[in-house]
């Protein structure tokens, strides 16, 4: 009897352990944002930044720049409704000359299945494992990643990735893994000494 009344108890505490990020914020949360993340009528004066943006409805503007020297936005990139956590979208057009400037590419194909084998709450389970995600929410999103993301004159090897997040700081912590092995391919615990 005893034993069962202190496995019992045992189980209750691991139970009760994993839960509370639950408790904290009630559920885990998707994120789903497509839309611009900041306001776009500074870019007014820059007819073609909004026509780049209504050609490629796959950019989410997340910084607008408009100051006395440039105009610049830099975007988020989605894929097939996937957001592209590896890559982005800069242009800059200089007020002095009118000159356009940037480091950026859309992919418009990829070779990957976009249907996860692991589901989210398989894949937050997995990235707990992994980094500490006590006394925060979570939150997770489908997404693609370029494993050789930083790396110069390799080829692009993109893979279909869960990233779960607290919201400790801004996106911390995180962990990306593969949506289909549960690899872990990158975490952060946003902690910087």
């Amino acid at each position: 009897m005893k034993k069962t009344i202190s496995i019992s108890l045992i189980g209750l505490f691991l139970i009760a352990g994993c839960e509370k990020d639950l408790s904290l914020c009630g559920s885990y949360i998707e994120l789903t944002d497509h839309n611009h993340l900041v306001e776009i009528s500074p870019l007014k004066g820059v007819p073609e930044f909004l026509d780049t943006l209504e050609k490629y409805p796959q950019l989410q503007v997340y910084e607008v720049i408009a100051d006395q020297y440039v105009y610049g936005m830099r975007c988020n990139v989605f894929y097939k409704g996937i957001k592209v956590f590896s890559d982005n979208y800069q242009i800059y057009k200089s007020r002095r000359d009118n000159s356009f400037s940037g480091d950026s590419a859309i992919v418009d194909t990829m070779d990957i299945s976009l249907v996860p084998s692991i589901q989210f709450d398989k894949a937050i389970s997995i990235a707990k494992q992994d980094m500490n995600f006590d006394n925060t929410c979570i939150s997770y999103r489908l997404g693609i990643y370029d494993l050789n993301a930083g790396t110069s004159n390799k080829a692009k090897n993109y893979k279909l990735i869960w990233k779960i997040q607290g919201n400790r700081g801004i996106g911390y912590p995180y962990v990306l893994l593969d949506a289909n092995s549960g690899q872990v391919y990158r975490k952060d615990d946003g902690v910087r000494v």
